[in-house]
């Protein structure tokens, strides 16, 4: 055990391990305590650990109560590590039904809490489950259930025990935040402060401005290694980019979960990649259900195994559910010009690609698109922003009261964003959790204003990451017909030049882009190898010039083999008839691929090739390796000069 005398001190310690815990922590180094510099957290602990340990070999008597936990990373059994310990009742809110019902439904009976309450259930089963009275009881509740919880306990006389001996659990505790949309996500905090024990958690937490916070210890986990590498695809067109990976999926054996937040956006992409089969997870409602028109066939209300081999998900399914241990490529696909689709790397992004459970992906990939600009605005910049709005319209609205105008102002929406209004006054009061929800989704989008500000973000959620280009796009049927042999040339010859030339690569999906573009049109990858570019460029791209060009080019680099191997065949002061001259020039020919360039076919050998090839001859009449005589050549030495093959 540590004891820390001066909680406000700024140092690095050691973690002292006995042998036992030695053994379960292999990869558990130090843990450092500082200042966050973001918010004066009462006390701030950091620890360093391996990006496979779980939370239980980290806190192992526990989750800490009356703390802010930074987890790292999904998946790392915080909930777990809490429905676990039967030293105290505890009750967990989770941000939607899907959590529940997957914790309800754990395989290992010691992941499941006892009861879950979400909107189908009802009063008296919510009595029921409160009059389990013993130690230990796991309640498991969405934000928005929250309240008759509450009005449950208190009219059995347990609301003063559950405030002061139970935990509340605040669990993705980012989502109150970042699911604005939502009108009681916040409930949870009417009652927060009640609790005398209380802990927040998240693998992608935001700092709530509210001071209160500052009361709480902060515990954050860091990692000693990248948790996984990004492919960050900048991409020219995100539609063309994503339909090359749907229309290459079937080169591999994985499975693709593919997180963009648009109904419309997923139903036109399948539509223009002709899916003949997948699975769309997304809100059930009449609008999603009108926008998917013929592809309801295709909905499925929750994530489950089997999984298809294409699989959608809208923003619901960003988070709360585990995708099992299983060869999958996971895909954040964000566009600039659908606004609703650029979530927060370091939140829902970070969430999306956190599903799969036991196993790094096989490739991640982010789609994007950006706005190249230069410079982006702060979060803390977003902060006094949208305080001073929110006070100046309070003040306005709350004068205009005062001054006899009954609710003439409260017509004013961006009020209803930034403040709570008392239904009997109608005076306001800012909601510091609402001025965060409008600061997050504001400071969200600006890292889209760039792909480096992008980058960063994911690297500073502990990801590698790696910038890849995309050029492909959705050309429209008109166009496709038009394109000629050698705009298709001029494509793939500029895709190549980019890969070979540039620091970042042209995206290609699990090969190298060389390799795809060979499987295409192996003409462009032979010319770039070959030829110089000033000759490809000179010849504005004339796929005929080009292509005879480089069978010269490449006849004359195997010329020299040729020597080699035709000095092995055909020995000095012996006699060849014409017959095996050819059979023998022939096998070669095929072997090292000599093209005659007139007929785009290999060469046809001829005797007098042994010439060309640099040996002195004599013709003479002789018997064949068939024991017929025959007209042929005896070789008498050997040229080192070397000629063409025509």
């Amino acid at each position: 055990v540590v004891w820390l005398k001066n909680r406000c001190a700024s140092h690095t310690f050691k973690i002292r391990k006995s042998p036992e815990i030695k053994k379960r922590l292999p990869t558990f180094e130090t843990a450092s305590f500082v200042l966050n510099p973001k918010i004066m957290f009462k006390s701030t602990t950091t620890y360093t650990v391996s990006k496979l340990a779980y939370l239980d070999t980290i806190f192992t008597n526990g989750l800490p109560v009356n703390a802010f936990i930074n987890k790292g990373r999904c998946g790392i059994g915080g909930t777990s590590l809490e429905i676990k310990d039967k030293s105290r009742s505890t009750l967990i809110i989770v941000p939607n039904i899907g959590i529940i019902k997957n914790k309800l439904n754990a395989t290992d009976l010691k992941d499941r809490p006892d009861y879950g309450v979400w909107g189908e259930r009802s009063d008296s089963q919510i009595l029921e489950y409160l009059n389990d009275r013993r130690l230990g009881v796991k309640i498991m509740c969405t934000p928005e259930s929250i309240k008759r919880v509450f009005k449950a306990a208190d009219h059995i006389g347990r609301l003063q025990e559950i405030f002061t001996q139970w935990l509340l659990l605040l669990d993705e505790s980012h989502t109150f935040i970042s699911e604005a949309y939502r009108e009681n996500i916040l409930l949870p905090f009417n009652y927060f402060w009640e609790f005398t024990n209380k802990t927040i958690i998240s693998a992608t937490p935001y700092f709530f401005s509210d001071e209160r916070f500052n009361q709480l210890d902060y515990h954050e986990i860091n990692f000693d290694e990248p948790l996984d590498t990004i492919t960050l695809v900048n991409s020219a067109s995100v539609e063309g980019a994503l339909k090359h990976i749907l229309e290459t999926a079937h080169e591999d054996d994985c499975s693709y979960h593919i997180f963009y937040n648009s109904v419309t956006a997923i139903r036109d992409i399948i539509l223009k990649s002709n899916i003949k089969g997948c699975t769309i997870h997304c809100a059930r409602s009449t609008e999603n259900m009108e926008k998917l028109g013929e592809l309801t066939k295709y909905f499925t209300d929750e994530p489950a195994s089997p999984y298809n081999k294409i699989n959608f998900y809208t923003s619901k399914y960003f988070e709360g559910w585990d995708l099992p241990k299983q060869r999958a490529i996971m895909v954040l696909v964000t566009d600039v010009f659908k606004p609703h689709t650029k979530v927060g790397i370091g939140s829902k992004g970070k969430q999306a690609i956190g599903r799969l459970r036991g196993i790094s992906p096989q490739k991640i990939y982010h789609v994007t698109n950006h706005e190249s600009h230069s410079k982006m605005i702060l979060l803390s910049e977003y902060k006094q922003m949208f305080t001073r709005s929110a006070q100046s319209l309070i003040e306005n609205n709350n004068r205009y009261l005062n001054e006899g105008h009954a609710k003439k102002f409260l017509d004013n929406k961006g009020l209803y964003k930034l403040a709570d209004i008392d239904e009997q006054t109608g005076l306001a009061s800012i909601n510091l959790m609402k001025v965060d929800q409008q600061i997050n989704e504001s400071a969200a989008n600006e890292i889209y204003r760039n792909i480096s500000f992008i980058k960063r973000d994911w690297e500073q959620s502990f990801f590698k990451t790696v910038v890849a280009t995309s050029d492909y796009k959705i050309d429209t049927k008109t166009k496709l017909k038009r394109a000629s042999s050698m705009d298709k040339f001029r494509e793939d010859y500029e895709h190549l030049k980019a890969y070979k030339g540039d620091s970042v690569g042209t995206f290609y999906m699990g090969k190298n882009i060389e390799d795809y573009i060979r499987s295409r049109n192996p003409l462009v990858v032979d010319a770039y190898n070959l030829l110089d570019e000033a000759f490809i460029t000179g010849s504005k791209f004339n796929v005929k010039k080009i292509e005879t060009a480089v069978i010269l080019k490449s006849n004359e680099l195997s010329k020299t083999k040729l020597k080699q191997l035709a000095k092995k065949v055909f020995k000095r002061d012996e006699f060849y008839a014409n017959s095996d001259i050819r059979r023998k020039l022939d096998k070669l020919y095929v072997k090292l691929n000599i093209i005659n360039p007139k007929t785009g076919e290999v060469a046809k050998s001829k005797p007098i090739h042994l010439e060309q090839l640099g040996f002195r001859i004599e013709a003479r009449k002789g018997k064949n390796e068939a024991g017929e005589w025959e007209h042929g050549y005896t070789i008498t030495s050997y040229d080192l000069g070397l000629k063409i093959v025509g």
